[in-house]
């Protein structure tokens, strides 16, 4: 069952959005910090309903956040009044914006769009991690974490003698006085900058993840979501 986020401060188009068929999963949210705590603790919510008063009441700095914090995540603004919009700037603000003419519109938009798929929240940020080939040897090497997310990560490094690609490689990640370990696959090797201007290094995915390990690493990642995005918006 697909979960949607319904945001809207007062009851714009409650009755409409109460009617939706197709088994989705409606969480209603009256305040974009209600929104934000549900999508950083349900990543797999399928798509986020926006009601406004007007297209020209729409918040850039809460479209470019949504963006930052799921770059796959479709918002379908129902504005209550038309107003005048440039859809251009809306595009820059969120690529992943869709501004109904109609509320009448909204089940076919839902069912045509295609949803949120991610799985995992997922930060860039300066970790470090300490890896190795084999779990019994004593040699090591130590990279960055640039990206992590509970299915896996980034490290940035020059030092490539650890690591073959398809290949299992251990990891012990480092956040501020303690650490953690993981098994991983590398599932990609940068040894120049990539097309996607990442440094030099690879990526991994996490194996045989335990719960407890999962839920460690959800919470490291959802704290600090919380902590960035509430201070971005001033959000009390």
């Amino acid at each position: 069952m697909d979960k949607i986020i319904y945001l809207s401060s007062g009851d714009l188009f409650k009755s409409e959005i109460e009617k939706i068929k197709g088994g989705y999963q409606i969480f209603r949210a009256r305040n974009l910090r209600d929104a934000l705590i549900f999508l950083i603790n349900n990543p797999d919510v399928g798509a986020i309903i926006y009601t406004v008063p007007s297209s020209t009441s729409i918040d850039k700095k809460t479209m470019e956040v949504l963006f930052h914090l799921n770059p796959l995540f479709p918002i379908i603004i129902a504005p209550k009044e038309a107003g005048k919009y440039d859809q251009t700037q809306l595009l820059e603000w969120n690529k992943n914006i869709i501004l109904l003419e109609s509320i009448d519109d909204i089940e076919n938009v839902l069912h045509s769009t295609q949803k949120n798929r991610r799985k995992y929240n997922r930060v860039d940020w300066p970790l470090f991690a300490t890896f190795y080939k084999n779990i019994n040897s004593p040699s090591t090497e130590t990279g960055k974490i640039l990206s992590l997310s509970a299915g896996g990560s980034y490290i940035q490094t020059t030092n490539f003698d650890m690591v073959d690609l398809n290949q299992p490689v251990y990891m012990e990640i480092h956040f501020r006085d303690f650490k953690f370990f993981v098994e991983s696959t590398v599932v990609r090797i940068n040894k120049t900058l990539s097309s996607e201007s990442l440094p030099p290094g690879f990526a991994v995915r996490f194996d045989n993840v335990s719960i407890a390990t999962q839920t460690y690493i959800n919470h490291i990642i959802n704290d600090h979501l919380m902590m960035t995005l509430f201070k971005e918006l001033d959000i009390k």
